[in-house]
């Protein structure tokens, strides 16, 4: 073969190449990697938003109405989570292209939906028995007390002021 003829063969290739990759259908498997880990990524704000409850949940127990039902539901919700965290990690490793791959990432990826669907299930429920109201709410028996503080503090001070100036006026 000529050089001439091996660069048309070329040339060939090339037209041939970048005729593919416009009639090329999406990938199904860089596809369905980006969705687990969009997946993944939403798994973890998720968790990290249930160990901040857990946090705050810890920290309330005396006063917590709820307390064991919201530890058990953040418990659990957490749990969850980690559980659908490995198998999207699992799911994420298979080659959906391939034939053997394809059934079992179909078994695995509808666990992952149900699961995902307990978990959203379960933290509606830490919603509905979470605290009344938030740390920064003031309710009015906390409100009458901190007034009570502030009236007594006004009075030990000016009463301190009086006797004070009482002091330097007897001088």
């Amino acid at each position: 073969m000529t050089r001439r003829e091996r660069e048309r063969e070329r040339e060939r290739e090339r037209e041939h190449d970048h005729d593919h990759e416009k009639s090329c259908p999406l990938d199904a498997n860089i596809y369905a990697t980006r969705k687990t880990v969009a997946q993944g990524m939403m798994d973890i704000a998720l968790l990290t938003a249930n160990a901040s409850q857990l946090k705050h949940v810890l920290a309330t127990a005396e006063t917590h109405d709820y307390y064991l039902i919201n530890l058990i539901l953040i418990g659990t919700s957490m749990t969850l989570q980690i559980m659908v965290g490995i198998l999207l990690v699992v799911v994420g490793r298979w080659n959906i292209n391939k034939r053997k791959q394809q059934n079992i990432a179909n078994v695995t990826n509808n666990i992952i939906v149900i699961l995902i669907f307990l978990i959203t299930v379960v933290n509606v429920l830490i919603t509905a028995f979470g605290d009344e109201e938030p740390d920064y709410v003031i309710n009015d028996k906390q409100w009458q007390n901190t007034r009570k503080d502030y009236v007594s503090d006004d009075m030990y001070r000016l009463d301190r002021e009086l006797k004070s100036a009482a002091n330097n006026t007897e001088i």
